[in-house]
C-alpha cells in the first residue's frame, strides 16, 4: 500500500495534482450546497444557480461530498484515471486547485471529519488480508493541514459478501440507493464523534460498533440497525431500529429510545443543543399501475415491477414529546435532509415515483433496457421546506448526494426567482396541537423504551427466569465457553439491558442486570425452552 504524506498548509493549497480547475474563488454564503451532477462536483446557490468544481473525464466519477463542521473545507471521493481505487480530494473555501489527499479508500466506507474539523477519518483495506467474504479494514485519522502522516486508529473485519439483487434495479431504487444505501449500493457507517468512531461491519445485517479514537479498542453497541445518523457537531447520534429512534450521546449509555408517531426512515438533526430531530417516513401505496404493454417490457429486463410510495417529513422534540407532520407527498423516497444554520429551513432530496419513466416507455420514447434514460427520467430533486409557514420550494434537480455547508449564512432568494413546486407536492401546515399519544409521553433522560424481539424480550424490560428451566447460568460474555458470573433459579427476576447477540453455536444472548447488582449474559433458549419470560 502506498501511503501519501500530508503536505504543509502552504504546499497543500498550492499543489495541483489533477487538472480539475476551480472556476474562481467561491464563498459559503454564495454557494452553500455541494452536490454531484452528471458525475461532477457542483456548488449551488439557493436560487438554483451553480458552478462546476471538477472536470471529470470519461469513466471518472465523484461521490460523497462532505463539508467540515466549520464549513472551511469541502471533501469528496472520486475514481479517476491512473488511480487504483477511490481517492480523497479537498477544496478550500478560498478557491484554488483541488488536492488529492490519499488514495486506495475502501469502496464501501465513507469519509468523516472529526467534530473540531481538524482531522479526517477514513478507511483502507489492509493489503493481503482480504478473503472472498470479508476485508480487514484499517481506520486512519489524518490532519490535512498539519503536515503529519496519517495515524492508524484501529482495525476491524468488514463483511463484503453482500447479497446483490438478481438483476438491475428500477430507477427509483437505484436513485434512492445512491443517496442513502440499499442492497444495490451497500453503505457502511464510518463517522467520527466526540465519544469515538461509529462504524458498521456487515452489509447484509447492518450492525453498529464503536472504536476508541486513541486506543483502537472496539465494542458492539447494537447487533442490528436500520440506519445511523450523526449530528454535524459530533456530539450525538440517532440509530433507527425498526419503528424506534435510539439517541446515543456517550460511549457507555444509557441510551434514550422512543417510539415516534410513524415508522422512521431517514433522520436529520435540529440546531445544536435543541434535542429536536427531523425524520422521514416511507409507506408503500402498492404496485404502480402500468400502461398497456409496459409490464411485458419491464419483465424482460427487471426482476421486479415498480411500486409507488407516499413519503412524509416529521419533527420530533425530546423535550416536549411533540411529533409534528411538516410535509407529505407521493414520491419514492426522501433521501438526505439538512437544516439551515438559522434553523428556519429544512433542505431535503426526494426521488420521484416512476410515472414519468413509465409514460415514456408506453409512448415508445425510451427502451426498457436503456438504464441511463430511466435514471434521467427519475432525477433526484432538492426542495426547501420553510419551518415558519410550511411552504415548499424546489431548488433544483439532479443534485445528487447534496451537502449543505453548516457554516453558511443562508438567506433565501424571493420565491419568484425559484423554481415552483410541482402541483402534486402539497405542503402541509405545521400542526401545533398535535402531540404523541398519552402512552408515548417524552421519556426522562436515560429511559429506554423497550423494543421487543419475537420472543417478547426487549431492552429495558424486567423479566423472570422460567421455572421450566430450573437453573440458568449467567455468563461474563455471550457464549457457552465464557465463565459463569452467577447461577440464577427459576422465578428470579432480571432486567434486560442489551442484546440480542447471536453466537456461532446458534445461541441468542441477552445482557441482564441481576438482583445482586452483577451483570452478565444469558441464553434466550436452553434445550428448546425460553429462559426469560414476563414476570408473574
Amino acid at each position: 500500500m502506498r501511503r501519501r504524506r500530508a503536505l504543509p498548509a502552504c504546499a497543500l493549497l498550492a499543489l495541483l495534482l489533477l487538472a480539475f480547475p476551480v472556476a474562481g474563488a467561491w464563498q459559503t454564503a454564495d454557494l452553500p450546497v455541494a452536490a454531484i451532477t452528471d458525475g461532477n462536483v457542483w456548488l449551488y446557490a439557493l436560487n438554483g444557480q451553480g458552478r462546476r468544481l471538477t472536470n471529470a473525464r470519461t469513466g471518472e466519477t465523484f461521490n460523497d461530498v462532505i463539508w467540515s463542521p466549520d464549513g472551511s473545507l469541502l471533501t469528496f471521493t472520486g475514481e479517476v484515471e491512473g488511480r487504483q481505487g477511490a481517492s480523497l480530494f479537498v477544496a478550500s473555501e478560498g478557491g484554488g486547485p483541488l488536492v488529492e489527499l490519499v488514495g486506495g479508500l475502501h469502496p464501501m466506507l465513507p469519509v468523516s471529519f472529526t467534530p473540531d474539523s481538524a482531522e479526517l477519518v477514513y478507511a483502507q483495506t489492509v493489503p493481503g488480508a482480504s478473503t472472498s467474504t470479508s476485508d480487514l479494514v484499517q481506520v486512519y485519522r489524518y490532519s490535512p493541514l498539519a503536515g503529519a502522516a496519517p495515524t492508524p486508529i484501529g482495525t476491524f473485519t468488514a463483511v463484503t459478501a453482500c447479497n446483490p439483487p438478481p438483476g438491475p434495479a428500477l430507477p427509483g431504487a437505484a436513485r434512492l440507493g445512491s443517496e442513502v444505501g440499499s442492497r444495490l449500493t451497500p453503505r457502511y457507517t464510518l463517522a467520527a464523534t466526540t465519544f469515538g468512531v461509529l462504524y458498521s461491519a456487515n452489509c447484509n445485517n447492518p450492525d453498529l460498533w464503536l472504536m476508541n479514537m486513541n486506543t483502537g479498542a472496539t465494542r458492539q453497541l447494537f447487533a442490528s440497525v436500520d440506519g445511523v445518523f450523526v449530528a454535524r457537531d459530533g456530539t450525538r447520534a440517532v440509530v433507527v431500529m425498526g419503528n424506534t429512534l435510539v439517541f446515543v450521546s456517550s460511549e457507555a449509555g444509557p441510551y434514550t429510545q422512543i417510539v415516534p408517531a410513524a415508522r422512521p426512515d431517514q433522520v436529520a438533526f435540529g440546531l445544536p443543543g435543541s434535542r429536536e430531530v427531523f425524520y422521514s417516513t416511507r409507506e408503500s401505496l402498492g404496485p404502480t399501475p402500468l400502461p398497456e404493454g409496459v409490464g411485458e417490457m419491464l419483465s424482460s429486463v427487471y426482476f421486479q415491477m415498480p411500486v409507488s410510495y407516499h413519503v412524509s417529513i416529521r419533527r420530533f422534540s425530546l423535550e416536549t414529546g411533540r411529533d409534528e407532520l411538516l410535509y407529505e407527498a407521493d414520491a419514492y423516497g426522501i433521501g438526505r435532509m439538512a437544516l439551515t444554520p438559522d434553523g428556519e429551513t429544512l433542505l431535503f432530496s426526494q426521488t420521484p415515483n416512476a410515472d414519468i419513466w413509465l409514460d415514456a416507455l408506453a409512448h415508445g420514447d425510451v427502451a426498457a433496457d436503456d438504464t441511463e434514460a430511466a435514471l434521467r427520467l427519475t432525477p433526484i430533486e432538492v426542495y426547501a421546506l420553510s419551518l415558519a409557514d410550511g411552504s415548499v420550494r424546489k431548488l433544483g434537480e439532479n443534485w445528487n448526494n447534496f451537502a449543505l455547508n453548516p457554516a453558511a449564512d443562508v438567506t433565501f432568494t424571493p420565491a419568484s426567482s425559484l423554481m415552483p413546486v410541482e402541483p402534486t407536492f402539497t405542503p402541509v401546515p405545521l400542526l401545533p396541537t398535535e402531540t404523541l399519544p398519552p402512552t408515548l409521553t417524552p421519556p426522562p433522560e436515560g429511559f429506554i423504551q423497550p423494543t421487543l424481539s419475537p420472543s417478547g424480550i426487549g431492552i429495558g424490560l424486567e423479566m423472570r427466569i422460567s421455572r421450566e428451566v430450573g437453573t440458568l447460568n449467567v455468563r461474563r460474555n455471550p457464549g457457552t465457553g465464557s465463565p459463569v458470573v452467577e447461577l440464577m433459579f427459576g422465578g428470579e427476576r432480571v432486567t434486560v439491558i442489551d442484546g440480542p447477540q447471536d453466537d456461532l453455536e446458534g445461541f441468542r444472548w441477552w445482557k441482564v442486570t441481576l438482583p445482586s447488582g452483577a451483570v452478565g449474559w444469558v441464553a434466550e433458549r436452553v434445550n428448546g425452552i425460553q429462559t426469560l419470560v414476563p414476570p408473574e
